[in-house]
């Protein structure tokens, strides 16, 4: 049935998020023994400086003002993405239009807040690549990935209530999701036979389980009453109305009396979130093709004109000119290919109840994805410029980030959007079930963080005997400088080294 259905997909979801807490626990994990095991931290004394840095330009008061300026701009940024995605919502009702221009909205404001964010960060004055990196790493990554979840969120939690149909009844406002025509489908033809009016039994049992109203969800009630002054969406004329959530159903049967629907609010999350996903996979994929093809498009044209042997210069120099491995450029970039990346992750991890077949096809486009970044960087890229960094910190912080939030969606996913036998429970049980899945999540996250925190025997080996060294050769240079201070002879070669015998 539908409930057994999308009661296995909760529980694929629920593992799915699980496996994305293990990876990224165990990601932090290895980042943290490769940093130690490499004497990362001894990078940040040594780092690349931001060619355009500016040492003499400290005011405080201009830092300042630069800094609030970037607030400012990124939350004026946000209002009009929700502001959009809303305005989209409430007025094109088509799912594959609606699905359409959610995405054509994610990537047009992503690329316009991509270049912005570049422009702020280069006012802060950043003095090394990885300060600029990191600044540039947060104010990408949060903006972009709530321009990502906010048009999928707003599809599952928000246009629903904004979007409401109200009736001086329950009938009345039945009768306005209810639809007699090929847009609604039933599994049994002899149940599509016995429902064909709003006022039927079961499918006013049915209605109830979209009522907005205090006893069932008091977000949706809260939003409720924003709708009738008028502050989002329709307002209603009489606030004692009965108000449903605009789904309306989709594919139904009836099993026992009870009627099970997949809604249209179900499928619009799946069609967007679907959409959006193989969009961004597809456009990572030609961003990674075109540089290559360029690059060796343009060698190719150069060895047939002079038929002579290409130099390695040669190609580094087209390389450089056509794909350099540098921000809004053909070659990609340190930030834009983590993020990316992560992106990718995030969808995956946060709508897979929903769309359980963006597994399958994110598994193949990965791996070929992974492929083409091998080959970009080893061919095309070759070697960027090396700088010393002392880890990826910021992106192990946007990894948690992301999990948290998928973790917290799944669960608001659960009790809004998939049909189970949950949703003819009272608010109380469904709030207490997604708080006990949040909770339980949480829980596994937390208990592998503590079990993945021991530092590997070798590991702690290695910094015990480092630390004895360097504690060694302190007191032999401390004694050292007394004795040269009081005059005496200094020390032979056998006295000062490590861990030697010095005279009193």
């Amino acid at each position: 049935s539908i409930y057994q259905l999308n009661t296995l997909q909760t529980i694929f979801g629920a593992v799915v998020t699980i496996w994305g807490i293990v990876f990224v626990s165990s990601a932090k994990h290895s980042a943290t023994l490769a940093k130690t095991r490499w004497g990362a931290h001894i990078h940040s004394e040594a780092e690349v400086r931001v060619a355009d840095y500016q040492p003499k330009v400290h005011d405080r008061s201009k830092q300042r003002l630069r800094s609030f300026l970037g607030r400012s701009l990124t939350w004026v940024f946000l209002c009009l993405v929700i502001g959009t995605c809303v305005g989209v919502s409430l007025k094109v009702k088509d799912r594959t239009m609606s699905s359409i221009l959610q995405t054509l909205m994610t990537f047009a404001f992503s690329s316009v807040w991509g270049k912005f964010a570049y422009r702020i960060v280069q006012l802060e004055n950043k003095r090394t690549m990885s300060e600029f990196n990191k600044s540039l790493t947060m104010r990408l990554s949060f903006v972009k990935l709530f321009i990502f979840f906010f048009p999928l969120g707003n599809l599952a939690f928000l246009a629903p209530v904004s979007g409401k149909q109200c009736g001086n009844s329950m009938e009345e406002a039945a009768a306005l999701l209810f639809r007699n025509d090929s847009k609604t489908s039933f599994r049994h033809s002899k149940d599509a036979v016995n429902i064909t009016s709003s006022s039927h039994p079961i499918f006013l049992d049915w209605a109830e389980t979209n009522l907005i109203s205090f006893n069932r969800t008091p977000v949706e009630y809260a939003l409720m009453k924003l709708t009738a002054i008028h502050l989002w969406g329709k307002g209603a004329s009489n606030t004692n109305e009965t108000c449903l959530k605009e789904c309306y159903p989709s594919i139904c049967e009836v099993d026992n009396d009870i009627m099970e629907c997949t809604t249209s609010c179900y499928l619009a999350v799946d069609n967007a979130a679907r959409t959006l996903y193989i969009s961004h996979l597809v456009s990572m994929i030609v961003s990674i093709i075109v540089p290559s093809v360029l690059v060796l498009r343009e060698v190719r044209a150069e060895t047939a004109k002079s038929n002579e042997a290409y130099t390695l210069i040669q190609f580094e120099e087209k390389r450089s000119k056509i794909a350099s491995y540098a921000y809004e450029s053909y070659g990609g970039s340190y930030v834009e290919d983590f993020l990316n990346v992560i992106l990718s992750f995030a969808l995956l991890v946060t709508f897979w109840s929903v769309s359980p077949l963006m597994s399958l096809v994110g598994l193949v486009a990965n791996l070929f994805e992974y492929r083409l970044l091998v080959y970009r960087m080893t061919w095309i890229t070759c070697r960027p410029f090396p700088a010393g960094t002392a880890g990826i910190d910021e992106w192990i912080a946007v990894l948690d980030v992301v999990m948290y939030s998928a973790v917290c969606m799944s669960s608001l996913l659960l009790i809004c959007v998939l049909s189970t036998e949950l949703k003819r429970q009272s608010s109380t049980v469904q709030i207490g079930v997604a708080g006990a899945m949040i909770l339980a999540l949480f829980a596994v996250k937390v208990l592998l963080g503590v079990a993945l925190h021991e530092r590997p025997i070798d590991i702690a080996t290695a910094i015990d005997q480092n630390r004895d060294f360097k504690d060694a050769y302190e007191v032999v240079k401390y004694r050292e400088s007394r004795t040269m201070a009081l005059g005496g002879a200094r020390p032979s070669a056998k006295a000062s080294a490590p861990g030697a015998s010095t005279p009193a």
